[in-house]
């Protein structure tokens, strides 16, 4: 049975999506309320930022220097306000000279390198906007994909000793870091952060859910942009937290085993748990179904899944894509680095109706846009005997 949890920390008493999102073209009336609590944020923000700093140097020594160098010139050099906010421009003023949208860029095929920058107008399916992390959010982000920490994880030996490091693969998600708290990469780490942006912009409603966290640091990032954009959202947090079983993933069951605790340990360290996120325990096929009649969840706004399975995709997509709305985003992890997984989605395409076509962040990731509602028909589940190309 899937358990459901939800953060004791943060204020008391829960209030839906709609009572407390902040939209920032319709300013709040108690603007001095806000002012102070903006304030707060800020202080509670630097000083997070000079902690993980602090860590960061006493644990790594001298290796850290160019990093803490960079930020410290990012701050000096935007001020202490560039920590607020990650640079949505929601201002409705007709003062202010409008900017040109720059979309996040796709990959068009398996190589890193041959990447493309789509058409805002134009190609509009495939535009994510994208602006520049502020320095808050590029140090969270940094930090929970092992950025500053040099060496891999040696997967021979079960990730008990650490190979060399090079930034393209971290940059990438195509290695394991001994230290950090995903291993999505930077650049899914920009795509998901730029899917939360783009739908508070549009100001789709609903949840952000990830499906499969690992320690958690994709929807720590979540929560920090979500909270520094001062566009409060729910996040749903499921994975089965548990060891794997002995001998998957090349003997690195310990490596990547993990706890409900621990993972809430590392949201509670970066200070973004509250009572706005919930936990969810157990195995995709159970928890997903539960989740599907959750009074609690409501819509999802961004839907991330890393299943790795061609049954954990289908429980997810067959319970969960009805509640994402139009305009909003949903991504999978690992749809063309696990063959099954790209066969599920071309039969949840052929088998519902599905017109979105996916958009390649890198080797092993996608996204789309769900731009029309479909109603899915639970009867063309398939089994194992039914999944021949």
């Amino acid at each position: 049975m899937a358990m459901t949890s939800r953060s004791s920390h943060g204020s008391a008493g829960a209030q839906s999506d709609s009572d407390k999102l902040c939209h920032p073209s319709h300013p709040n009336p108690e603007q001095s309320s806000q002012k102070a609590e903006a304030s707060h944020n800020q202080t509670e923000r630097l000083a997070l930022l000079f902690i993980l700093i602090l860590v960061l140097i006493l644990s790594g020594g001298s290796r850290f220097e160019p990093f803490t160098v960079y930020l410290k010139h990012n701050i000096n050099q935007h001020g202490s306000n560039s920590i607020r906010g990650t640079a949505l421009d929601t201002s409705s003023s007709s003062s202010a000279p409008s900017k040109p949208k720059v979309c996040l860029d796709v990959q068009i095929n398996d190589d890193i390198h041959v990447r493309y920058t789509p058409d805002a107008d134009m190609e509009s399916e495939q535009c994510l906007v994208y602006h520049e992390p502020s320095p808050y959010i590029d140090l969270i982000m940094k930090t929970v994909v092992g950025f500053p920490n040099h060496g891999k994880c040696n997967l021979i030996d079960g990730c008990k000793t650490a190979l060399p490091y090079t930034p393209e693969e971290r940059n990438y998600g195509n290695d394991w870091p001994p230290y950090g708290y995903t291993m999505v990469g930077y650049k899914r780490l920009e795509n998901f952060r730029a899917a939360i942006e783009e739908v508070n912009r549009n100001q789709i409603p609903g949840a952000i859910m990830e499906l499969g966290v690992w320690r958690g640091g994709s929807m720590i990032m979540a929560a920090a942009v979500s909270n520094d954009a001062q566009y409060p959202r729910n996040l749903w947090v499921v994975d089965a937290f548990e060891t794997l079983p002995p001998g998957t993933y090349a003997g690195a069951s310990d490596y990547l085993a993990t706890t409900e605790q621990m993972v809430r340990d590392n949201f509670d360290f970066f200070h973004v748990l509250s009572d706005r996120v919930y936990f969810v325990k157990g195995m995709f096929q159970n928890t997903a179904p539960a989740l599907k009649f959750n009074d609690d969840l409501g819509s999802i706004a961004v839907l991330r899944v890393d299943g790795n399975f061609y049954d954990s995709y289908q429980s997810s997509m067959y319970s969960l894509y009805a509640k994402v709305p139009v305009g909003g985003i949903v991504i999978f992890d690992d749809v063309f680095s696990h063959p099954d997984v790209l066969k599920f989605w071309l039969h949840f395409k052929q088998d519902q109706g599905i017109t979105e076509k996916i958009n390649r962040i890198d080797r092993h990731s996608a996204w789309f846009r769900k731009t029309r509602d479909v109603e899915i028909d639970m009867t063309r589940m398939r089994g194992p005997e039914n999944r021949a190309s």
